[in-house]
């Protein structure tokens, strides 16, 4: 599935940057290669996680390369994809009801029948 990830952009005294270019990354998966800053310093990017067998570990880096008036910068986020089931649970939850269903209709019918 795909998820929004933000970052925040400010300067040493805590007030936001806007207008400047956050470079993506991923180890794993798809993620917006560029965005930029917001009025609040938010950069938004959309991340696309890989379809995986087993639970996996991939990090999300955000990269602000600095400009004329601010050193660059960088943050990394860890998350976890894990497996989507084969078959959703729900539809499983569908399934055993029908079945359960049909199985108690059978009982009924052959209980009337005797």
């Amino acid at each position: 599935g795909s998820r929004e990830i933000t970052a925040i952009l400010r300067d040493n005294g805590g007030n936001p940057l806007s207008g400047k270019t956050i470079s993506w990354s991923t180890t794993a998966g798809t993620i917006t290669q560029t965005t930029v800053t917001d009025n609040l310093g938010r950069a938004i990017a959309t991340f696309t996680a890989p379809v995986v067998t087993q639970v996996e570990n991939v990090t999300i880096t955000a990269t602000f390369a600095g400009d004329a008036s601010y050193l660059g910068s960088q943050a990394n986020a860890l998350c976890t994809v894990s497996p989507t089931p084969l078959i959703p649970t729900t539809l499983i939850a569908v399934i055993v009801v029908i079945i359960l269903i049909i199985l108690i209709s059978l009982i009924l019918l052959k209980y009337r029948k005797s």
